[in-house]
């Protein structure tokens, strides 16, 4: 009976991990797709069990292990590009600190982020799902950050920006189908270096905080159920800033809480088309988002994206302010290969 189950579950596995792999934008295939990390570790764990099963009673479980195998082969590949390959680097002239965090409107704790934000000290701070209440407790910030921008937006869109640094050419954004999701641009300028930021709060997936009828009735969302017209709604806007971003020159960098995570189609399409790069990649998976969950059990959601002329020294997810959302800390500079441009202009 045992063997039986084990045999179920490794096919069933499998059969997860190869779904959650098909390009596709299909709202099953998407959430599966968020689970990589999840699946490699059951994998490993089911291994380890017939291990132990065959210690014990030399029972071999040979299909078992063979489904269990492939389907750790089929996470391992997607997870490959995220294992560490080194710790911090030291933080060069030129380098700045950028750290985001989702509060989660109904969270109260406004002195846990404020402690956080005055412990870590970054040069540009995004705060996302930010109500009236979240502006006034971050008002003592604006001592340390000279240079500001509160966007007050219902059903959980509001944001904030804190800088060190002048923000140039401000622009909120909304596209034509998003009423309600705005998308913040901006510029910066860091020891005579010029960088085009995107502060971005995608909607999820599903449970979706806004009203749907005005989406219904959007030309380019032709989706019938609920579940459909969220997930379109979170590509489309996903799609419509890497389209804004394919068109702009220069160092680019894109923040927030994407409500996706690195394996999904969604992420991928996002990053063909914008030309950036994933600041995650060779530091960890870093989860950020799972309410109540233990680390394992997380998912990264929020991101930090680079253009090819920036790169990451190092990449935390900070410590836990009352938020489902654990802040994302990166320390970035320019790349070599930009330094050397510049050097030769």
């Amino acid at each position: 009976m045992v063997e039986r189950l084990i045999l179920i579950f490794s096919a069933l596995l499998l059969a997860i991990s190869a779904s959650a792999a098909l390009p596709s934008t299909h709202l099953l295939i998407d959430l599966l797709s968020h689970f990589r990390f999840q699946y490699f570790g059951a994998a490993g764990l089911g291994v380890l069990l017939i291990c132990l099963i065959f210690m014990r009673t030399r029972t071999r479980l040979n299909w078992a292990l063979g489904l269990f195998l492939i389907a750790g082969a089929i996470n391992g590949w997607a997870l490959w590009p995220y294992v560490p390959t080194g710790g911090a680097q030291a933080a060069p002239a030129g380098s700045f600190k950028v750290a985001v965090a989702n509060l989660l409107g109904v969270n109260r704790k406004h002195d846990a982020v404020l402690s956080f934000v005055r412990e870590e000290s970054p040069d540009l701070l995004v705060l996302l799902e930010t109500n009236d209440r979240w502006i006034r407790a971050m008002e003592p910030l604006k001592k340390i950050y000279p240079h500001s921008v509160s966007l007050l937006q219902t059903r959980n869109f509001g944001l904030m920006i804190f800088s060190r640094v002048p923000l140039n050419d401000v622009e909120t954004r909304y596209f034509d189908q998003f009423p309600n999701i705005p998308t913040v641009f901006f510029n910066l300028s860091i020891d005579g270096k010029n960088y085009r930021v995107a502060a971005v709060h995608a909607a999820p997936p599903v449970n979706v905080p806004i009203n749907m009828a005005e989406f219904q009735a959007a030309k380019s969302l032709t989706m019938t159920t609920v579940g459909e017209i969220q997930l379109s709604l979170r590509n489309a806007h996903l799609r419509a800033v890497a389209d804004w971003i394919s068109t702009k020159a220069g160092s680019i960098l894109v923040v927030g809480d994407l409500n996706t995570t690195p394996y999904s189609h969604a992420f991928e399409n996002f990053i063909s088309t914008s030309g950036l790069k994933d600041a995650r990649k060779g530091r960890g998976f870093l989860p950020t988002w799972g309410p109540l969950s233990p680390w394992p059990l997380r998912l990264p959601i929020d991101h930090i994206l680079l253009s090819k002329g920036l790169e990451a020294t190092s990449l935390n997810v900070g410590p836990d302010v009352g938020s489902d959302h654990r802040p994302l800390i990166a320390v970035l500079k320019p790349s070599i290969n930009a330094l050397v441009q510049k050097q030769t202009d």
